[in-house]
């Protein structure tokens, strides 16, 4: 300030650098309080989206394990479903195909032979066995031994009788050898020949 001014004019620069300070003062209070306000006010808007944030997360782990519980329900009663019907169709097949022993022709050929089915042994016994024989299939007790007979197992249509059991040669990946099969009377869960003619020697 300069010292040449009159007291009165120094004395109302003075205040009024008071009045301007303290104007500033104030201003730079309400701005700070404004700005703690505004500060408050995000803060509660952050908390309130978290809190949604979380609910919205807590809702979508409800319903994904809805979901999941739901699929895995429905993946069982499909399951179920499929079984069944597949049992019921392989029952239908089973039926079907033993019936088609009550139909059988006589053998002509060894083409003629039927699969023999894989069944209880009471249904094979009272029902296999009794057609095959109808049919032209040789029982066991009519066997000669040493005889050759043609007929059908899964790897030969000739085999010899020994007594016991069907011998014949099977050859597998070029080597050559004798294997043995039982008649069809004796099942046995494995393979089995079904004679139905002598051969000539």
């Amino acid at each position: 300030m300069p010292f040449f001014l009159p007291l009165r004019e120094k004395l109302s620069i003075f205040f009024g650098s008071l009045e301007e300070n303290a104007y500033l003062c104030t201003k730079t209070d309400n701005y700070r309080m404004v700005m703690e306000k505004n500060f408050e006010r995000l803060q509660l808007k952050l908390r309130k989206a978290e809190g949604q944030i979380q609910t919205t997360t807590n809702n979508l782990f409800y319903f994904i394990t809805l979901r999941e519980k739901y699929k895995t329900e429905r993946y069982e009663e499909m399951v179920s479903q499929v079984q069944n019907l597949l049992r019921r169709m392989k029952e239908k097949s089973k039926r079907l195909g033993l019936e088609r022993f009550n139909c059988l022709e006589p053998f002509q050929t060894v083409d003629d032979i039927p699969e023999l089915p894989i069944v209880d042994k009471e249904t094979y016994d009272n029902l296999v066995v009794p057609n095959l024989i109808r049919c032209g299939a040789i029982p066991k007790n009519k066997l000669i031994k040493g005889k050759r007979y043609l007929g059908s197992c899964r790897n030969a249509t000739e085999a010899t009788w020994n007594g016991e059991e069907f011998e014949y040669e099977r050859c597998k990946f070029g080597t050559c050898y004798m294997d043995s099969v039982n008649h069809f009377q004796d099942d046995d869960g494995y393979d089995l020949f079904v004679p139905i003619k002598e051969v000539e020697e």
